[in-house]
């Protein structure tokens, strides 16, 4: 025998929790579209978190409410339960609706987007599970709801259909389909290379001249150039960017003569609009919205969603529950607004305005004082440093001590360095500017390629090479004997934290000023990344030998600073200024550490820039060069991952 409670109480729980789940699926859609488009240029982590989890959630609460939809009207197939079954079918077209989600977010890392294949597999399941829910509802004469809920079902198939046609443009199968080198080199290029310089001057190839004419052609401080020159610039690399394509040799030559001949602002401000163009291709819905068929399919939309709300306006209710009723007019209210909303962002997207329409010309150069705004709020890095890693005690204790016993204290480390300690620090265009000169100036003069030529090659001896390209162009005396990348940053790390600590350090000049801040920021940025994401600082710090380096460093300090009692970093710089300024103690440090050690080294070469043996130059030009290291022997796909990123 049934108690009757239980099973009124279970009627209760279902009527509530399928209301709960399309008032939480309409809310995570307006969370969304209020603020995955605020990811790329917020630092904060929480935001992250709380975007990444309105992502996940959206998708499972729109399904889920679809399928209690589905099993509500099947337990009410008596005749008494057909009213209610007009309105949940009427709401799970709106569930269709939300599982297309909003322009702003079609994935949310990199890897998302191959995952288009399933997404079209949940469309066809979904799909079926809306339409027997109609179906439930026939006939039609039964049904005063059908055509506005037809209308919602059309627009909600179309939307989810848009996000996975999105999802597979942004997936590596089609970008590798689509990233075939362009243009091609053909036979001319060989008389190219085969030609004297002089006879270069006269004659380049047609398709060479073509590709860089249209790069510096495009190269000047109107806004819309800038942006159209930045889509082309997506459309070359992007293979590149996502798969490690190999790049065309004239794209390649154009597009670095293209921003070696550049204005520094110019180039730094095409970079920037690349970046966003590159993040909203993979991660939005804006390379198919942002077209002509987009377009007529978003202006159809409207119309139904405005037709169906008259129509709903207009059919008789009376019979429905009063609170349902009005779930429904919210969930039609909203679901135009969000839509105009997306228009709205799409039009306004850096994609959308780096076509060559005179409209998106006129719009682009209306905001460009708000572009400038926007792109001064965003550029900050997190800084961290050496001496507060080895500082940063190990609290709460309970905790370090159970990730002690299943081996995870470096991953704790790492999540309590990455929610807690970092610091952000603003990067002006100045400084971006700053790091864009020297670097084209290492580049002119060939330094650059060459070191790269040496760190990428994995065989043949570098030691002579680092040794003597250390000796005459960055570091004075030539201390580091041929060390890898790893070791070059935690020397020149440390010289920089140490020499740069004091606070009442005087600069001569305004460009000694750049110098101080621009190698500052590069070594605290870089280090925040190797304890973070070490992958993007050095793909062989997983190896061994890396590793060792990394951990006596930190033992050897820790060592030192436990011994001077020193719990705080401006006090062990202040100690190791004091050890710097003075021959005795000095040569007293000599002797407690081990010879030719890291920390050895960055003490030495504190004290060469002490003693003005070394410039800060030639420090900012060390750092300039690891920070072209580090970027160019990861994995390029490794960088674009960071887009979606705070």
């Amino acid at each position: 025998m049934e108690l009757p409670i239980p099973n009124k109480l279970s009627k209760l729980w279902e009527a509530l929790d399928l209301r709960a789940c399309i008032i939480l699926s309409l809310f995570l859609q307006a969370f969304l579209v209020s603020f995955a488009t605020l990811r790329r240029r917020s630092k904060s982590t929480f935001l992250l978190f709380f975007v990444w989890s309105a992502y996940l959630l959206a998708d499972w609460v729109a399904a889920v409410a679809i399928g209690l939809i589905t099993q509500s009207q099947t337990d009410l197939c008596a005749p008494v339960g057909s009213i209610h079954g007009d309105l949940y079918a009427f709401w799970a077209s709106f569930l269709l609706l939300h599982l297309g989600g909003p322009d702003s977010i079609t994935s949310f890392a990199l890897e998302d987007n191959e995952f288009w294949l399933r997404h079209f597999f949940g469309l066809v399941l979904q799909f079926f599970g809306a339409a027997y829910s109609i179906f439930l509802t026939l006939p039609i004469s039964n049904n005063r709801l059908w055509l506005p809920t037809i209308l919602i079902f059309v627009v909600g198939t179309v939307k989810y259909g848009e996000r996975t046609y999105a999802l597979y443009l942004a997936s590596s199968d089609s970008i590798g389909a689509t990233s075939l080198p362009a243009p091609n080199p053909g036979p001319n290029y060989e008389e190219a290379v085969a030609a004297t310089p002089a006879e270069e001057s006269i004659h380049v190839p047609s398709q060479s001249e073509e590709v860089s004419d249209t790069l510096l052609g495009d190269f000047s401080s109107d806004e819309a150039k800038l942006l159209q020159l930045a889509r082309k610039l997506v459309e070359w690399f992007k293979g590149v960017m996502v798969l490690d394509m190999a790049l065309s040799p004239e794209i390649q030559a154009a597009s670095k003569r293209a921003f070696v001949g550049a204005d520094p602002a110019d180039a730094v401000r095409a970079v920037d609009y690349e970046l966003s163009i590159l993040y909203e291709v993979l991660h939005t819905k804006v390379a198919v919205a942002h077209s002509k068929f987009g377009y007529l399919i978003r202006i159809i939309s409207l119309v139904f969603l405005f037709c169906a709300s008259i129509l709903f306006f207009m059919a008789g209710k009376r019979r429905y529950d009063v609170f349902d009723v009005g779930l429904s007019y919210v969930l039609l209210i909203a679901a135009v607004v969000l839509d105009i909303t997306s228009v709205v962002q799409i039009l306004s997207s850096d994609y959308a305005l780096s076509s060559s329409s005179s409209f998106t010309r006129y719009v682009s150069s209306f905001r460009y004082n708000f572009a400038k705004r926007r792109r001064s709020r965003s550029g900050s890095v997190f800084q961290y440093d050496f001496i507060s890693y080895c500082l940063a005690d190990e609290r709460p204790r309970w905790a370090y001590n159970l990730a002690g016993y299943v081996k995870a204290k470096g991953i704790l480390n790492t999540i309590k360095i990455a929610l807690l300690s970092p610091r952000s620090e603003k990067v002006t265009e100045d400084v971006k500017q700053h790091i864009f000169k020297h670097l084209k100036s290492l580049s002119e003069n060939q330094i650059l390629s060459n070191i790269a030529q040496v760190f990428i090659d994995e065989s043949g001896d570098k030691t002579e090479f680092i040794k003597s390209l250390l000796s005459t162009q960055v570091l004075g005396d030539g201390t580091y004997r041929g060390t890898r990348l790893l070791k070059l940053f935690l020397v020149t790390h440390l010289a920089t934290e140490i020499y740069y600590s004091d606070h009442h350090h005087h600069h001569h000049d305004q460009r000694q000023s750049d110098y101080k801040t621009t190698s500052k920021l590069i070594s605290n940025y870089v280090f925040y990344l190797l304890i973070v994401q070490p992958e993007l600082v050095s793909p062989s710090l997983s190896q061994r030998n890396e590793k060792e380096i990394f951990e006596d460093t930190v033992d050897e300090v820790k060592r030192y600073l436990h011994e001077a009692k020193i719990s705080h970093r401006s006090e062990a710089c202040e100690n190791i200024k004091r050890v710097i300024n003075s021959e005795n103690l000095y040569n007293n440090f000599l002797d407690q550490i081990r010879n030719e050690s890291v920390f050895s080294q960055a003490v030495g070469t504190a004290r060469n820039l002490s003693r003005n043996e070394m410039s800060e130059e030639q420090l900012m030009n060390t750092w300039l060069m690891i920070l072209f290291l580090a970027a160019s022997t990861c994995r390029p796909a490794l960088h674009v991952q960071q887009l979606s990123r705070a």
